[in-house]
């Protein structure tokens, strides 16, 4: 009983550090050149089965984490800045059109739609990443389009966005495990899928 208490303990300080790692390298990038590989980091940490195991220390998932970070900037260079510029730019026009009641009736699901697929195809992208020798706009083609054929796991994924974003509106609390909580299930869910179908080597 104290071993599994001990376990899920373990569980529970790994998320709180993934997700004040993920927020550090999102501000010391600045938000634009941070996203990506912040996110990369994650995604890449979660992708150790032995993550959460009590294997790594707190500081040996740091150091990976750094690695993984500056790892994505080399590989990525400028191409890190293609999903915060349109992250942003949804962003603004959700402010924008905040002023017009009839605009933000009309307008404001679809871009909030729009911004849970930015977001997918960002995700897609990194599990994309490493397992294709593709070149990299074939990659993104195919991240674009995989939303669309994952259809199913899409949809649970955008539930989970909006999920995740009322129980931390309601339990600030939950802040400080929501962002790599959610990026682990959302990867989860997508490994599956890509399983399922057999479209990557998983």
């Amino acid at each position: 009983m104290f071993e599994r208490a001990m376990k899920w303990l373990n569980v529970l300080v790994l998320l709180i550090e993934l997700n004040i790692l993920w927020l550090l390298g999102l501000i010391l990038g600045l938000f634009f050149i941070g996203l990506v590989p912040s996110t990369s980091a994650m995604i890449r940490l979660f992708e150790k089965s032995d993550l959460f195991t009590g294997y790594y220390s707190y500081v040996g998932v740091f150091k990976l984490y750094c690695h993984y970070y500056v790892e994505t900037i080399k590989t990525c260079k400028w191409r890190v800045l293609l999903f915060p510029i349109v992250v942003s730019t949804i962003y603004l026009e959700l402010l924008f059109i905040q002023k017009d009641q009839m605009m933000r009736a009309v307008f404001q699901w679809p871009l909030l739609i729009l911004l849970a697929y930015v977001l997918l195809v960002l995700i897609n992208s990194i599990l994309i990443d490493d397992r294709s020798t593709e070149i990299w706009w074939k990659k993104a083609v195919f991240a674009l389009m995989s939303p669309l054929v994952l259809i199913g796991e899409s949809i649970i994924c955008i539930l989970l966005i909006l999920t995740f974003a009322i129980i931390s509106l309601a339990y600030h609390w939950f802040f400080f495990i929501a962002i790599s909580l959610f990026l682990y299930t959302t990867y989860r869910c997508l490994y599956n899928g890509y399983q399922k179908k057999g479209l990557l080597k998983i």
